[in-house]
């Protein structure tokens, strides 16, 4: 249009009296409106991959012969092989052919499995592509026993002290999603009994030969440990006060809790007073007060702080002696009826119902707590309830 503008000026200015009733103006191109770009799926998969772990008595492993009627049901054919990582890989469907960013590899906890990060994984991916523009996955292991819903192995496993079986698992996925991760960006996380998980794999060799260790923690970016109920951060940005605050409630708070039940200064070690609070912590730019933290879930009536400590001390009693001892929790002190743990705790009296009046070893009382029509199933049913967006 321009030009025929320009073309007409030119025209109706020169001195030749050309006509220019002929000329005729370009018609404005069609406009044409851009399809809508496909919408993002947030997408799972299930991938298996070969691990180094080869325990014994396993199916993979060479030399073991699969004879067992219900695993030959199971998978149709003697061809059996269990040594293999398996982890659920969480990504966007309009990123999925492009190499990621960074990978977060997560480790479910106890009574947990892939599926406990389904919502944290889309939340994560979706707010780092939108907030970012970071191609992020996140993939969730799966321990093997997952693979039969079966613990035989790992019984198998402890009794043979050989303990690096996950963590070779670990590796493996760890591995791989080192040759997909942009820059080696990969990240190991842990919810609840995943963060140990998470732990010993960052302070393993897996140098079994000896030699040059090749560590663990030398393969990561960093460790994302997951626990307790799940607060969150609003949307808005935050002071550096308010996130040094939320550190100290970790560190100060939890020591607090366990030495005397004060509050403290930002420093997480000066105890104050509420009402010298100002005085107490002058010497710090940040007087907010550090209130102490509870190290363990509460739920009144069924969890305690007692009943957990005291699932430790029962583990070991059944680590030391067999299921013909009397649990320590029952044994009557000072030869005196009645004078037990069980029934002079009131926390513990939870337990009366699963050994009633008689007298079980605490490799029973354990199995009954965890047995998944136990307790500890019970507990967790019961305790499970809708979160919010973890964003919000």
């Amino acid at each position: 249009m321009l030009a025929n503008v320009l073309l007409l000026a030119c025209s109706e200015n020169n001195h030749n009296n050309s006509n220019t009733s002929n000329l005729v103006a370009t018609p404005e191109p069609p406009v044409v409106t851009p399809p809508e770009p496909p919408a993002t799926i947030f997408s799972q998969a299930t991938v298996n991959i070969p691990s180094a772990a080869s325990p014994a008595f396993t199916p993979g492993t060479p030399g073991v012969t699969v004879d067992n009627e219900k695993l030959l049901r199971q998978f149709g054919s003697t061809d059996i092989n269990l040594n293999q990582a398996s982890y659920t890989r969480y990504f966007l469907s309009d990123k999925g052919e492009m190499q990621p960013d960074g990978i977060v590899v997560l480790i479910p906890g106890f009574e947990g499995g892939a599926a406990t990060f389904y919502l944290l994984a889309e939340n994560l991916l979706r707010r780092a592509a939108a907030d970012a523009n970071l191609i992020l996955e996140v993939w969730a292991v799966d321990r093997r026993s997952n693979q039969l819903e079966d613990t035989v192995g790992l019984d198998i496993a402890e009794e043979l002290q050989d303990p690096l079986v996950h963590s070779q698992d670990i590796d493996a996925v760890i591995d791989a999603a080192h040759s997909a991760a942009r820059s080696g960006n990969v990240f190991l996380g842990g919810h609840s009994a995943g963060t140990a998980y998470t732990a010993r794999y960052a302070a393993t060799d897996f140098n079994l030969s000896g030699g040059t260790p090749d560590l663990g923690y030398e393969k990561l970016r960093g460790l994302i440990l997951l626990g307790g109920t799940g607060a969150s951060l609003s949307a808005d940005e935050h002071d550096e006060a308010t996130l040094d605050l939320i550190e100290a409630r970790f560190d100060g708070g939890l020591y607090g809790a366990v030495r005397d039940q004060m509050p403290r200064c930002i420093d997480g070690q000066t105890a104050r007073a509420i009402d010298t609070a100002a005085t107490d912590c002058a010497a710090f730019d940040n007087t907010s007060c550090v209130e102490p933290e509870l190290a363990f879930s509460v739920i009144p009536g069924l969890l305690s702080t007692q009943l957990l400590t005291i699932s430790e001390v029962a583990a070991l009693d059944a680590s030391l002696n067999d299921d013909t001892v009397a649990s320590i929790l029952q044994r009557d002190f000072n030869e005196i009826p009645g004078n037990n743990v069980i029934a002079q705790v009131p926390e513990l009296s939870i337990l009366t119902p699963l050994v009633g009046n008689s007298s079980v070893s605490s490799v029973t009382l354990l199995g009954k707590f965890l047995d998944d029509d136990g307790l500890a199933a019970a507990v967790a049913t019961i305790a499970r309830r809708p979160r919010p967006s973890i964003f919000q």
